[in-house]
């Protein structure tokens, strides 16, 4: 099969630049020709040179082959939505593909398509089978206008419960504000973001972000009053790696016993990201919020299971009651940290990238696939939802 992998430029990739090379590789590996086509919002389409050699942070994609930051993205040709001719071409080279997947159907939706629909024929137009991914939750609050174009789609992809159920129509300061309390941890940081950034910043640290009685009832003296990263960096145990490769962050995990997933949520139900496999990938046992990783008290999962897949922490725990959670996982016995770790190396099995990417060809041929092998279709009739993606449509796009 011929496929076409999609994706936009836009702010914060996350975890989805991993995703996105992993998925071409696992769908190579299994003998498919896969393109990747890179959308921008630029005016003009130039001629891009990949360097020979690499800067700082950037490394070969696995599977797409060009130069690949996880805060920048892709060095790599691109597609302009904004630009006619830029888009008949994606259009007529879509088409000559039997699959179109899309990493980020909702990257259309931005400041540079405000009033226009230049973009549309690189959907309307395209009769290959088409894929959308949900990667997160917010399919009704933040892209439901997709569904105006669901007659385009064989189906949609969901990487996680929270967002499969999202489909029937996240923050880090805990961890930061729990380092001070744990002196004999080595804590590294990685990644980035806007939260991230207000926390470091001298001058626009959000107020919730000091350390104040009301987040943190066991302070001492001289934590008081300052920014919490301030804390953690005065701690001598912390350490910021910003945006790092994925060369870099198994090279890390590889000398780690434990990786801290700090993410939760009350309204995005079960969900966890991809470092949370990776870990497992490399051995390291993860720790992570009941209602991060589940959407339970106790912590389980459909997919990852407190005390069997990972070292539960309860959402709403102090600082100190976060640190001596950690420091007591650190002080697990070798038996208990060695059955975790045999439950996860036969667990991430199923996310072998080869069996994923059949996923997503099984998918498209309309069978039932994926983690739970099941192709579910539309059981939400609520027709607010079709209304508010209509307004949506219609308010961003329409002059």
């Amino acid at each position: 099969m011929k496929i076409m992998m999609v994706m936009h430029t836009f702010n914060n990739f996350g975890g989805i630049i991993n995703h996105c090379e992993h998925l071409v590789a696992g769908l190579k590996e299994l003998g498919h020709e896969v393109t990747f086509a890179y959308l921008k919002g630029n005016k003009t389409v130039r001629t891009v040179e990949i360097p020979t050699q690499l800067k700082e942070g950037y490394e070969i994609g696995v599977g797409t082959g060009y130069p690949v930051h996880q805060g920048d993205g892709w060095i790599a040709p691109y597609y302009s939505y904004k630009v006619k001719e830029s888009v008949d071409k994606f259009v007529e080279d879509a088409n000559q593909h039997d699959l179109v997947i899309w990493q980020s159907i909702f990257g259309f939706k931005n400041k540079d398509t405000e009033k226009s629909l230049t973009w549309l024929p690189m959907v309307e137009r395209v009769t290959a089978k088409q894929v959308p991914i949900i990667h997160d939750a917010n399919l009704k609050k933040l892209y439901p206008w997709i569904q105006i174009f669901e007659k385009h789609f064989s189906g949609l992809a969901c990487v996680h419960p929270a967002a499969y159920d999202s489909a029937d129509f996240m923050s880090v300061d805990d961890w930061i504000r729990a380092v001070p309390h744990m002196n004999e941890v080595e804590t590294l940081v990685g990644g980035n973001g806007i939260e991230a950034a207000y926390m470091m910043s001298k001058e626009k640290c959000k107020e919730e972000y000091f350390c104040t009685a009301s987040y943190d009832p066991d302070r001492t003296p001289e934590m008081e009053g300052n920014r919490i990263w301030e804390n953690a960096e005065n701690s001598g145990n912390f350490k910021y790696l910003g945006f790092i490769s994925g060369a870099k962050r198994d090279e890390i995990l590889s000398t780690s016993k434990f990786l801290v997933d700090p993410s939760w949520s009350n309204t995005f139900g079960e969900h966890f990201n991809r470092v949370v496999i990776d870990a497992m990938r490399i051995g390291v046992v993860p720790i992570a919020i009941n209602f991060g990783v589940s959407n339970n008290e106790a912590g389980q999962g459909v997919v990852l299971k407190a005390g069997v897949n990972y070292c539960m922490i309860k959402k709403g725990s102090t600082p100190k009651q976060y640190a001596e959670k950690i420091k007591e996982y650190c002080n697990m016995s070798e038996e208990d940290y060695r059955r975790i770790q045999t439950n996860n190396y036969e667990l991430i099995k199923q996310f072998d990238r080869k069996v994923i990417a059949q996923h997503y060809i099984d998918l498209a041929l309309g069978k039932p696939t994926g983690y739970l092998n099941e192709l579910k279709t539309k059981t939400n009739h609520d027709p607010s939802i079709a209304r508010n993606g209509r307004k949506m449509f219609e308010d961003h796009y329409r002059a």
